[in-house]
């Protein structure tokens, strides 16, 4: 006997349908309260192909030393092995009873869920969709992971927009196998919880912050990770226990509690966003230290399938917290999605040469006026001097707000606001360093596309 879910949002608002913003979350698998008796989770889900036996439910406990997850449904989850590692020559699939019948696109239809997961050489796991009434349809994995998360558990988001109006399956899938033909090489698996079918658009505010509970703040800002890495929430390591300049505790890190891991690349991906007409400009607040080869990238990905592109990379170690910009011209007036891609890669061969990673908050869009500003200006008195990097390092490291005017406070022109900006201007100033870039001494416009703007600049005369 088949069993549907159908969608009828009339019904469900006034019964299950749990509100988060403007995003409604239609049913919860959260693996705590299966039906129809208690600890007989079988009757939503069933284990299909070869080592079918491997799938589990119930409290994760410690894996390889990593914490239990604390997930706000409670502590069970669904797991390839409970704290163990899985075995070689695997391929098995874990079906949802239950079909779905995606509501309509204009409804954006969404699945989400929460995991962890380790995976060794030529091991996979995938989350799968197919076509509940065509008895010849393959299934279609929608996203497939491999290598580890991380350490942390993550938030993907799965688009079922595609799939409007159709009765579909779902599953997740793991398969194993032994790439170096000795020993198994094997790791400790796939952890989920908290499947979610969701409707509705996520709230896109800008300024955007990252202040929120989990699950809810994903679920209300439809921001998403695609390979594990990010998590969201107050640091306990890299840049220290909070940003003093940031509009609030929460940021969004590359591994909140210590340094990441190799091998990753991994985005945090926004929901989509339509750019100013007018030279849009991306402004962030950041931290970074990355060790040999090892990036973050901002790349934009537009809506409409055009090309996307790479508009800004971060290597080595930042000075402290920095305002980046990122010049967003050639995507003027487009529906867009913003994503910050962290690689890491082990250059030695050897053991991991990894570091604290890349920490994020504060992003807003705005539109970059070509206006007159002058250079080295920063409390924007008309005139350069001592008041100038005091004024700048009062909004570094004090409780100044930041400059209102990013050009003129951009002193070296190097497209970032930051300590060397203050060292440039002490540096004309006493120590022979020579005139600031132009416009300087008298007023203009920048002649560096910098994506970086001046919102606010008293009339030149």
């Amino acid at each position: 006997m088949k069993i549907t879910t159908r969608v009828l949002v009339a019904l469900v608002l006034l019964t299950t349908v749990q509100l988060y913003g403007q995003v409604s979350v239609v049913w919860v698998e959260d693996w705590e309260t299966p039906a129809p008796a208690p600890g007989n989770w079988q009757d939503n889900w069933v284990p299909e192909g070869t080592g079918g036996g491997m799938w589990e439910v119930g409290e994760s406990g410690q894996v390889a030393g990593e914490p239990a997850p604390i997930m706000p449904s409670g502590p069970n989850c669904l797991a390839t092995r409970l704290g163990a590692a899985y075995d070689e020559y695997h391929d098995t699939r874990l079906r949802r009873l239950a079909t779905i019948v995606v509501p309509p696109a204009s409804e954006h239809p969404h699945l989400r869920f929460w995991h962890w997961y380790s995976y060794s050489c030529g091991d996979t796991a995938s989350f799968e969709i197919r076509d509940a009434n065509d008895p010849a349809a393959t299934w279609q994995a929608v996203r497939a992971y491999t290598g580890t998360s991380g350490g942390v558990w993550s938030s993907p988001r799965i688009d079922l927009s595609d799939y409007a109006g159709q009765e579909i399956e779902i599953s997740f899938r793991h398969v194993t196998t032994n790439c170096s033909g000795g020993a198994w090489d094997t790791s400790w698996g796939w952890y989920v919880d908290d499947l979610m079918l969701c409707i509705g658009e996520a709230n896109s505010p800008n300024p955007q912050t990252l202040e929120g509970s989990d699950p809810d703040w994903w679920i209300q800002s439809g921001w998403r990770v695609t390979a594990g890495t990010w998590q969201i929430g107050e640091p306990m390591s890299g840049p220290g226990v909070t940003c003093d300049l940031c509009s609030g505790t929460q940021l969004a890190g590359t591994v909140l509690g210590g340094d990441y891991y190799e091998y990753i690349d991994s985005e945090l991906r926004s929901r989509p966003v339509t750019l100013p007409t007018t030279a849009p400009v991306l402004r962030f607040r950041n931290w970074y230290s990355f060790s040999c080869g090892d990036r973050g990238e901002v790349w934009i990905y537009p809506t409409d399938g055009s090309v996307a592109a790479e508009v800004v990379e971060f290597t080595g170690t930042a000075g402290g917290w920095e305002y980046a910009f990122c010049d967003l011209a050639l995507f003027a007036g487009m529906e867009v999605e913003v994503a910050f891609r962290f690689i890491s890669a082990n250059c030695s061969g050897g053991a991991w040469d990894v570091s604290a990673g890349w920490f994020l908050d504060d992003f807003v869009v705005l539109p970059m006026q070509a206006e007159e500003f002058r250079r080295g200006d920063i409390n924007l008195d008309q005139q350069v001097n001592l008041a100038d990097p005091i004024q700048l390092l009062d909004a570094l490291f004090g409780s100044a707000g930041m400059p209102l005017c990013a050009d003129s406070a951009d002193a070296n022109d190097d497209g970032m606001i930051n300590l060397a900006d203050a060292i440039a201007v002490l540096g004309h100033l006493f120590s022979g360093g020579g005139p600031l870039p132009a416009p300087f001494p008298g007023c203009g416009t920048d002649p560096t596309i910098d994506g970086m703007g001046c919102g606010s600049y008293p009339s030149c005369p």
